[in-house]
C-alpha cells in the first residue's frame, strides 16, 4: 500500500483500530492516524500491522472489546469471538479461567488445543 508503512510505530490508543495493510485500501487509509467510518459511526485508525489478512476474504479490524461490540451493533451479552495477547508469566489455564470469570456463559478454547 502506497504512502503507508507497515508495523507503523503509531502507539495503539485504548478503542482506536488497527487494521491489517491488506485491507488498508477498503477504509481509504493514507496516512496515519486517521478517521473512518464503521457502521455509521466514526472511528480512529491509529495503526496498520500485517498478518491478520485471510484469503477467505474475511477482513479483520483490531480494537478493545467495547468498540468491536459499539461498532458491530452488539449489546454486552453477545461475542463472537475475542484475541487475548498473554501477560507475560501467565499459563494458557490462567487465562482461561480469566475469560471464564468475564464471560461465564462463554466458551473459551481448551487451552492444550491453542
Amino acid at each position: 500500500m502506497v504512502g503507508i508503512k507497515r508495523e507503523s510505530t503509531t502507539a495503539v490508543q485504548p478503542n482506536a483500530l488497527v487494521v491489517d495493510w491488506m485491507d488498508a485500501h477498503l477504509f481509504e487509509i493514507s496516512k496515519l492516524p486517521t478517521g473512518v467510518e464503521i457502521n455509521q459511526q466514526r472511528a480512529h485508525v491509529s495503526r496498520v500491522v500485517s498478518g491478520f489478512s485471510t484469503f477467505l476474504g474475511c477482513r479483520y479490524v483490531i480494537t478493545s472489546y467495547r468498540a468491536a461490540a459499539r461498532y458491530a451493533g452488539l449489546g454486552p451479552e453477545k461475542t463472537i469471538s475475542i484475541l487475548v495477547r498473554f501477560a507475560s508469566g501467565n499459563s494458557a489455564a490462567q487465562v482461561k479461567t480469566a475469560i471464564q470469570v468475564h464471560f461465564p456463559d462463554g466458551d473459551p478454547a481448551d487451552p492444550e488445543r491453542v
